[in-house]
């Protein structure tokens, strides 16, 4: 996606196109929600009696994503939340995700945003402005996300070590369309997974705690780039960490995470940012974790030794695999970002099929775990999938080592689906500099023409966007599978672009059939390569 005009724009569309994404919609729990004017109760005002829920015999619950999609105009909920199939557990982590969404509503309704809006956004919206209840789940069937100006998207990590011990991060966006700033919080969450207890952070460190991880991350930053030179050197660089306490930390398997949230410590062009500290290196933690990251190992090991994880190959239909692409016709790529969407993106691919045509999907690996079923199908009617990354990070701010994770999450995130890995990369947001391109093992590309459907969310812009190029031959173009107004562009598209004489390949068969070449790995083929200008 560019961001080069608007850089604010960034911000919003980060979580407009980043984040509506592989969600399906929950309003049975979305209506019990109700809005407060509190702020969240970080702890308990009647604890939960700790009951066992588990026996020590039975095996740690599987982790299943909730997901809800609420349009309450002008408001636009994503929330993802884990659920464990643990009353008792499940309960509270939903009552701390819905009174999240509460305090949203009731944030902005008080700073009179809504009535700050543009007349156009906010003209579906009268019911929410007379009162402070979002509208009932009747009304909300009349709205969708292009009526709604102010955006929550709430997803989350979770592990489990230590046997018990539950930790869930939270990461909280927050983006009003008439202010060029994302607004980003991060809670935490610690329980004991066979009771349900919540636990609380002080439970696990002494007064040594917080010297102890100033010193490790203050080396972090000062040994590690983009940190090190744009913000480390600075002659008052040590005095950020005085008096941090460290209270937003999660437990993980090689070591404790500490997260510093964009704009409120590190500077606003670094984001959001995760320090990952080995347990051994920590002083005045009051739970022995030290053994975590070596017990998990040998678990790996262990398990990959008594069972081979095998996937059914998926079969190309016949009539896309035997097709014929003729090198002097015209041809475009049609490329799609940020998905699998189970709706959108299958709406898409139903497109495809009645036309019998094909494109690229760059899809994210965190989509591709949850909705696998989706990207087996892309497969089948013979499209081609592509890395986007596993959670839309900018890899331009990323170490070496937090890009070979990112890949390494993605690669096994389409081996589990398909059995087998994408050879192209496209880069968030497009930034794929030469440090990023040097650890990317696989050639990276991006796009000839953006229709900016990220921006619009307007059927007749998108498709007005791509007629301005009068001629599409060998174009890659830019869209996303998750916003409605982009399937009815396409629904649009491909036959017009049928009636006109072009041929609808994947981008390898374009590097092929127009470019002559096979991409190579370490090498980005952006804008200037596509469009013919190098």
């Amino acid at each position: 996606m560019k961001r080069n005009i608007f850089p604010y724009f960034l911000l919003i569309t980060t979580l407009i196109a980043g984040v509506f994404t592989g969600c399906a919609t929950t309003s049975e729990v979305a209506e019990e929600t109700t809005p407060v004017t509190s702020e969240v109760v970080m702890e308990p005002e009647a604890p939960i009696e700790a009951t066992p829920v588990l026996d020590v015999s039975d095996p740690i619950p599987v982790v299943t994503k909730e997901s809800v999609i609420e349009y309450a105009a002008p408001f636009a909920y994503v929330l993802e939340y884990p659920s464990y199939g643990v009353e008792v557990l499940d309960t509270q982590i939903a009552d701390f995700v819905f009174q999240l969404q509460a305090d949203f509503t009731s944030q902005y309704q008080k700073k009179q945003f809504i009535s700050d809006l543009d007349e156009t956004d906010v003209e579906h919206t009268d019911s929410t402005q007379e009162t402070d209840t979002p509208p009932t789940s009747e009304s909300e069937t009349s709205v969708s996300q292009e009526d709604c100006s102010i955006f929550m998207h709430l997803s989350y990590e979770s592990n489990v070590v230590h046997e018990n011990l539950l930790s869930i991060t939270f990461f909280e966006s927050q983006v009003v369309q008439t202010v060029p700033l994302t607004l980003e919080k991060i809670h935490t969450l610690h329980y004991d997974i066979r009771t349900g207890e919540r636990l609380w952070e002080t439970d696990f460190i002494d007064s040594t705690f917080a010297g102890s991880i100033t010193e490790y991350v203050i080396a972090y930053f000062q040994e590690t780039e983009p940190f090190a030179e744009k913000w480390a050197a600075r002659d008052d660089f040590a005095t950020k960490f005085e008096g941090e306490t460290y209270q937003q930390f999660a437990f993980a398997e090689d070591g404790l995470l500490i997260h510093f949230p964009a704009y409120t410590f590190l500077p606003y062009n670094f984001g959001t940012t995760t320090v990952t500290i080995p347990y051994s290196e920590i002083d005045g933690l009051v739970i022995d974790l030290d053994s975590v990251t070596e017990e998990k190992a040998d678990a790996t090991t262990d398990d990959n030794d008594d069972e081979e994880t095998t996937v059914t190959p998926v079969m190309v239909s016949a009539d896309i695999a035997n097709r014929d692409i003729d090198p002097n016709k015209p041809m475009v790529a049609l490329t799609f970002d940020d998905g699998p969407h189970p709706v959108h993106t299958e709406a898409i691919l139903d497109v495809l099929a009645e036309y019998n045509v094909v494109a690229t999907f760059f899809e994210l690996g965190s989509l591709v775990e949850s909705y696998p079923e989706v990207v087996r199908r892309q497969v089948a009617l013979g499209s081609e999938l592509g890395n986007h990354s596993y959670s839309h990070k900018n890899f331009n701010i990323l170490s070496a080592e937090e890009i070979a994770e990112d890949y390494a999450l993605t690669s096994k995130a389409f081996l589990d689906a398909v059995g087998f890995t994408p050879t192209l990369f496209r880069p968030p947001y497009g930034y794929c500099n030469d440090f990023v391109q040097k650890n990317i093992p696989i050639a990276c590309v991006t796009w000839s023409l953006d229709t900016l459907d990220w921006e619009s969310r307007d059927t007749d812009k998108i498709l007005e966007t791509i007629a301005e190029t009068e001629d599409l031959d060998g174009s890659v173009i830019l869209m996303h599978d998750i916003y409605e107004t982009t399937v009815e562009a396409v629904e649009i598209l491909v036959p017009e672009l049928i009636a006109d004489g072009y041929q609808f390949v994947t981008v390898s068969e374009l590097f092929s059939y127009r470019f002559g070449i096979t991409p190579e790995a370490g090498k980005l083929y952006g804008y200037a390569y596509l469009s013919g200008l190098e």
